[in-house]
Order: C-alpha cells, then sequence, then structure tokens
C-alpha cells in the first residue's frame, strides 16, 4: 500500500505550494521526492509469501490535513499517475520518460479546474 497523503519532498515551482507543503499531508510519513515515489516497484515487496494471491495496487490518502478539492488534488496530482503507470505497466519504465508523458497533463488538469495539483520542481521543472 502506498500513502498518497505524505508531504513532498521536493521544492514545487510556485513558492506558495512549498509553503504549503508543512501543512498538507501527514507529518508522521518521512517526506519522498516524486521522482523516489515513481522508482518504487511492485515486485519488489518482499514480505508477500510466495503462495499470495495478490490482486492490485492500492493507494489510500488519509484526508486529516485536507481542507477542500484544491488540497486533495495537491496529494494526489502528479504522483496517482505514476502509481497508476507502476500497477499497469508491467516492465520497468523510465523516469525521463515518464515525466515526458505526465507533463503534458497539467494542461488538462487545470483545463478541469484541478488547479491545486503539485508543481513538482522534479516532474515539471526542466
Amino acid at each position: 500500500m502506498l500513502y498518497l497523503d505524505r508531504r513532498y519532498a521536493e521544492d514545487s515551482l510556485l513558492p506558495d505550494q512549498t509553503a504549503r507543503r508543512a501543512k498538507v499531508g501527514h507529518r508522521d510519513y518521512e517526506p519522498r521526492t516524486s521522482r523516489e515515489l515513481f522508482a518504487w516497484s511492485p515486485g519488489t515487496l518482499t514480505d508477500i509469501p510466495a503462495d499470495a494471491r495478490v490482486a492490485g495496487v492500492e493507494a489510500a490518502v488519509w484526508c486529516e490535513t485536507v481542507k477542500g478539492f484544491d488540497d486533495l488534488a495537491f496529494l494526489l496530482l502528479p504522483r496517482l499517475p505514476a502509481i497508476a503507470e507502476k500497477a499497469w505497466t508491467r516492465g520497468e519504465t523510465a523516469w525521463e520518460d515518464y515525466r515526458g508523458r505526465v507533463a503534458p497533463h497539467a494542461h488538462w488538469w487545470e483545463r478541469l479546474g484541478w488547479n491545486g495539483y503539485y508543481r513538482s520542481s522534479e516532474v515539471f521543472g526542466r
């Protein structure tokens, strides 16, 4: 299981979002960068018994620090597409390829009114 209410470790392209990292997300989890989260692979789990039947990947978000939709978008995006890629892709995918695929989604998130998404310097910076 992955927890999406973990705070970001990398800065945002927007200074107000970098400051917001201290308020949104659980302070009990060690912050991780988007790149670190992307590096996770379901195949690396070692504490699952060999005869277990795993149906999928779970990505949870606890909402104690979420005050509205923008906070939720802040925690989920751009992380959720990375987890979906890891859950649905059998082979390994590279960070640079992922960045190239996810960066254009920012335009669509904004058109949908999901302006709270985290402008990660690792994902959207060049």
